[in-house]
């Protein structure tokens, strides 16, 4: 069996709609276990956001460099605490690159307009296809940096520039926006990534309102996690649409998770 990269494949069994497919660069074992990685995308950075990247006209890039440093540590993402040792590492390096305090303003504003959960293109973690939330980053993830981090030059005037924004368009890895949520959920409970041996979908309509419901079984427990999703727009969960429609539209509704007994140890 052929499996499409590019989404979902579908395939109706006995009434039952199940969800096939690979998750970017994932593989599947067997062709039964859907391996969960999220994927990190290749270095960009907006330089300073929405700050100046230095004195207009006379040195306009003069802490550029301190910038683009504080975006590879945001590009990544980690802890709470990475977080604010990167936010640190910008006040300091501004200060010295303009013999000023400027750059503990600059501070102030990343501590205020950086953190996670934010709408922005330079939110903590933005690399990352799925917001990954504050959490150390694991062995399959630092693979992923490290193997990204290489390609980029340590000369960051070669680098483009790219445009930031307040809201940015939500991503896709599976090609289900809430199956991705779903899948995210399930990946912060555990603490690690994760492989699927079985995934079913419905889709019904419950007093007027449209639901998506998944079944996902994660390897190694014998019963699935059972997540609904109220969704606010039919298609909500496969248009193409910005950070603040989704979080309009999608809204998880029940959790069952599987009995600890079902389980074997993490």
């Amino acid at each position: 069996m052929e499996f499409n990269k590019s989404g979902l494949d579908l395939f109706v069994f006995i009434g039952t709609l199940f969800t096939v497919f690979t998750v970017g660069a994932a593989s599947l074992d067997g062709g039964d276990v859907i391996q969960f990685r999220n994927i990190l995308r290749p270095f960009s950075t907006d330089g300073c956001s929405r700050f100046p990247d230095g004195i207009p006209l006379l040195k306009p890039n003069l802490w550029l460099n301190c910038c683009v440093e504080h975006d590879v540590s945001y590009w990544q993402g980690g802890t709470d605490e990475q977080r604010a040792d990167a936010d640190a590492a910008l006040a300091k390096c501004v200060n010295k690159a303009t013999d000023s305090a400027l750059g503990n303003d600059m501070w102030i504003g990343v501590r205020m307009g950086g953190f996670v959960g934010l709408p922005t293109s330079w939110h903590w973690g933005y690399g990352w296809v799925l917001d990954r939330g504050y959490a150390p980053l694991n062995t399959t993830e630092k693979e992923q940096v490290a193997k990204l981090q290489s390609r980029i030059p340590t000369d960051f005037t070669k680098l483009q520039i790219e445009d930031s924004f307040l809201i940015r368009d939500r991503q896709t890895i599976t090609g289900n926006l809430c199956l991705d949520q779903a899948f995210m959920f399930i990946r912060s409970e555990l603490k690690k990534d994760f492989n699927v041996s079985e995934l079913k979908k419905t889709n019904y309509i419950k007093f007027g309102d449209n639901y998506e419901n998944f079944e996902i079984k994660v390897e190694g427990c014998t019963d699935p996690y059972k997540i609904e999703f109220q969704i606010l727009k039919k298609d909500a969960c496969v248009v193409k649409q910005n950070e603040l429609l989704a979080r309009g539209r999608i809204r998880m509704q029940k959790v069952q998770r599987p009995a600890v007994t079902s389980c074997s140890p993490i």
